[in-house]
């Protein structure tokens, strides 16, 4: 069964905020796939993810890495071989157990059984993310009970720390 969780960004940016969530879900040796609206924002993601903490480092890749990057790995083997994979197709390529959908990406119903955790993060300055995100949370909601485990809501507080709202 899959749990649902929606984090309503509001004091620290997403650039700040995904890599403390990917350290907690890289502790539990959980894979991670990152799904992107587009190949621009997953780059982003991925210098981000090099450069977010000068003494420490988040094992990852990008989906659609170039050959050289690769090394002698299929595309599918290096795939399989990232603890933390990003792109901006909706697929889960790296048998990932959660799955981040950023910018308004989504996931389709009958792929979410797959996931441990579907994790919803929408900025909240913005209206279009908001009612995205609403949108969502209506659909995962009307899932049935022996998908969904629990569907639960986090706003930042003003000091930045999560709250349990729903």
């Amino acid at each position: 069964m899959t749990e649902v969780l929606f984090y309503h960004l509001e004091h620290k940016p997403l650039d700040v905020v995904l890599p403390e969530l990917l350290e907690k879900c890289f502790e539990r040796d959980w894979k991670v796939y990152i799904q992107c609206q587009n190949k621009t924002s997953a780059q982003k993601i991925d210098k981000q993810l090099w450069s977010y903490k000068a003494d420490s480092f988040l094992p990852h890749g990008l989906d659609d890495a170039p050959q050289g990057q690769r090394k002698n790995f299929s595309k599918e083997e290096y795939a399989q071989l990232q603890p933390i994979l990003i792109g901006a197709e909706a697929h889960n390529p790296n048998s990932s157990s959660v799955r981040f959908l950023l910018e308004g990406s989504d996931v389709e119903s009958d792929d979410i059984a797959q996931y441990q955790r579907v994790i919803v993060m929408f900025d909240g300055a913005s209206e279009d993310a908001v009612a995205t995100a609403r949108q969502q949370w209506k659909k995962f909601k009307a899932l049935p009970a022996d998908i969904l485990s629990a569907i639960t809501y986090w706003q930042q507080g003003a000091s930045g720390r999560w709250e349990k709202m729903a």
